[in-house]
């Protein structure tokens, strides 16, 4: 709207210029009155007091009528810019318009009063060279300039009035101006400083006191939960309180906002990305996920950034934690698949193959294997299970982890056992190493022993 009201007053304002006569840039008018009283002032030998009297008078009324003129087209002007302006700048641009144009018409009145003076100037002399029909040409050429000359005299006086006070205004408003541009300024200070003690004591607060909270978990929240709450709430406030001192602020924040969304599209994602990962639980702290080319387990969720403890990611079903930390954009899971380990349990299932002599007790073998399953990770079942059925609750999952199972199976170096067993994500190392030594110390002591097949090559001479 401001430019609306801008251009609506500069319109007015021009279109008076050009309606005004006394405002625009007119040919000294003659008026009729003042023509007749100073043409009976020149022919008369012996003018009386009176005839001084009323050319004053007459004068008075001139300046009067260029006066109601003026102030006419400043009413119009003013009426143009509104009672209350939408910003001081534009009271402050539309004044000094006006102040302006007084000036040029001031200036323009005084050359052609100058230009008036030369003439009169002209015309005394030949006042005093003509007679007879000349003589009364020339008096009544003065009679009109001395009437333009008065004219001119009265509108002088009536812009330099005028002029005044519009500069007294102009004064006002650039102090008035001055003063809200300080103010702007300590307010922009004054919430700078606010912003700047919320973010000392936000730290504070975050590592001096929360992080007193020993469950790793319940810190770990709490951070989060209360920096972003205080984040919120002073962004909140801060467009609250803008909002109500600068009206303007919300169109201009909007159309800002909008040229920021064009030039940080990136930025925009990683922020979409981060509210599908918390809304559709796509993962949470301390899972192990594949987020494109990048494996890890989940340290931090962040607005932009996803932190991840990098893992080895084999093409062996075992992933160890090696340590390095990345930092994935969030925008990566609009872009490509997402690999949560545990989307449906905690847990991974794992084998290991077995292979005994032909001449070992199968059924013995088969066995102990079993009873070593059950040992060692019969446990992790029911657990694998529960968690099944509570994270696959709204998706469709025909299956659901089984028991530990060792299937036979005949090669060409003796009797296969293929083991299949659930255990926890990242612990296969440690599970398959303590049920390989505890396989190898009950075949040891097995009756008959039970002997592992393997390769061996024999060189013939």
């Amino acid at each position: 709207m401001r430019p609306l009201r801008i251009f609506l007053a500069g319109s007015v304002l021009a279109v008076l210029i050009v309606l005004v006569p006394s405002a625009g840039a007119a040919e000294p008018r003659i008026d009729p009155a003042l023509r007749q009283l100073y043409l009976s002032q020149i022919t008369s030998a012996s003018p009386p007091a009176s005839l001084a009297t009323r050319i004053e008078t007459e004068r008075a009324r001139v300046r009067s009528e260029e006066q109601k003129q003026l102030t006419t087209l400043v009413e119009a002007a003013n009426a143009g810019q509104g009672s209350a302006p939408e910003s001081i700048e534009t009271a402050v641009r539309q004044q000094q318009a006006l102040v302006d144009m007084l000036k040029a018409r001031q200036q323009e009145a005084q050359v052609d009063l100058d230009v008036l003076g030369d003439e009169e100037d002209a015309l005394q002399d030949n006042e005093t060279a003509a007679q007879g029909n000349a003589l009364d040409g020339v008096r009544r050429r003065m009679a009109d300039l001395l009437s333009r000359r008065a004219v001119l005299e009265e509108r002088l006086s009536a812009i330099g009035g005028v002029l005044g006070e519009q500069q007294d205004r102009l004064t006002r408003l650039g102090a008035q101006e001055r003063a809200e541009a300080l103010d702007v300024l300590v307010r922009i200070a004054m919430y700078v400083g606010l912003l700047a003690l919320i973010v000392v004591a936000e730290r504070f607060v975050r590592r001096r006191l929360i992080v007193r909270i020993r469950d790793r978990n319940r810190r770990y929240f709490a951070v989060k939960i209360f920096t972003g709450s205080v984040y919120v709430l002073v962004i909140g406030w801060a467009i609250y309180r803008l909002s109500g001192d600068y009206p303007g602020f919300v169109t201009s924040f909007a159309i800002v906002g909008a040229g920021i969304a064009v030039a940080l599209q990136s930025i925009i994602k990683d922020i979409v990305g981060w509210i599908l990962i918390m809304q559709k639980r796509l993962f949470r702290i301390g899972q192990r996920v594949t987020i494109g080319p990048h494996t890890g387990d989940v340290a931090d969720i962040s607005l932009l950034r996803t932190t991840l403890v990098e893992v080895n990611n084999s093409a062996t079903p075992d992933i160890a934690r090696v340590g390095q930390t990345l930092y994935v954009p969030n925008s990566l899971v609009l872009e490509g698949p997402v690999l949560n380990f545990h989307a449906t349990s905690d847990f991974v299932e794992a084998e290991i193959p077995v292979t005994v002599t032909y001449d070992s007790d199968w059924k013995q073998a088969e066995e102990i294997l079993r009873k070593i399953l059950k040992e060692q990770v019969g446990e992790y079942v029911e657990r694998a299970r529960a968690q099944h059925v509570h994270r696959t609750a709204h998706f469709f999952a025909s299956q659901e982890p089984p028991e530990p199972r060792v299937f036979t199976d005949l090669s060409p170096d003796g009797i296969l056992f293929t083991l299949r067993f659930q255990i926890p994500i990242g612990r296969k190392r440690s599970i398959v190493s303590a049920i390989s030594h505890d396989i190898l110390e009950r075949f040891l002591q097995a009756d008959p022993k039970i002997s592992l097949a393997y390769k061996t090559v024999a060189i013939v001479q």
